[in-house]
């Protein structure tokens, strides 16, 4: 959930995202440098919801309360637990190619062609988050 999972991106005639370790995704995008999404994938049973009224606040880790440091330890010992009583949700996915959709995902936004240039691409699954930068040539 906030546990780092690393990821690996290998550039040649497919572009191949490896994680560190075998993820079952909620979420995974890839943007160029201008920030402007390419490619979004979420898992299947994710359903947009209208929002009426929110906020909410960002903090670096470094900055955050100490409150909010001790309930996100809290959460994410009750998530770990919860997940090596009940596995995954999903099935776990140790890479993923980019534009081809796995089973069980659907597109929020298609995959674009990758011009050459700086990208980055950030996953969140249930066991942790990742992101990186990798170039198109």
């Amino acid at each position: 959930m906030f546990r780092e999972i690393s990821i690996q991106v290998t550039v040649g005639a497919r572009i191949v995202f490896k994680f560190g370790e075998p993820v079952s995704l909620d979420t995974l995008l890839v943007a160029n440098a201008d920030e402007d999404v390419r490619w979004e994938l979420l898992a299947a049973e994710f359903q947009s919801v209208p929002i009426i009224d929110a906020s909410f606040q960002i903090w670096p880790m470094n900055e955050a309360p100490s409150e909010i440091l001790a309930l996100l330890k809290e959460v994410q010992e009750r998530h770990d637990n919860e997940l090596a009583m009940n596995g995954p949700r999903r099935p776990a996915l140790s890479e993923i190619v980019y534009g081809e959709l796995p089973a069980g995902y659907r597109e929020e936004i298609p995959a674009k062609v990758l011009a050459p240039g700086e990208y980055s691409v950030l996953f969140f699954g249930e066991q942790g988050r990742g992101a990186t930068h990798f170039f198109v040539r």
